[in-house]
């Protein structure tokens, strides 16, 4: 359930804002989206199934990897400057 909400989530961020992927590259994002998350909803069994402390472990790595992936996000302020140079960009064109 909660893939599938990741899921949904991501998808939905990723058709609202140009500022996630640019147009040019929504539908290569958008599937490779869909392939990890079916990777990702497959390998959960196969990692359910191991001995005891590999599914915790596993369950550790992907929260420390989720917090450094957020961390990576930029700030209000440069989306405020991905704002300024889109328009810039779509004021060329």
């Amino acid at each position: 359930m909660a893939c599938q909400v990741g899921f949904t989530a991501v998808t939905q961020s990723a058709y609202q804002d140009d500022r996630l992927f640019p147009f040019k590259r929504k539908a290569t994002a958008i599937n490779f989206i869909i392939l990890l998350s079916k990777f990702c909803t497959i390998g959960v069994s196969f990692v359910n199934e191991m001995e005891e402390p590999i599914p915790i472990v596993v369950v550790i790595v992907g929260s420390i990897f989720g917090v450094v992936i957020t961390l990576a996000y930029p700030s209000k302020s440069e989306h405020a400057l991905m704002d300024k140079d889109l328009e810039q960009q779509k004021r060329e064109i």
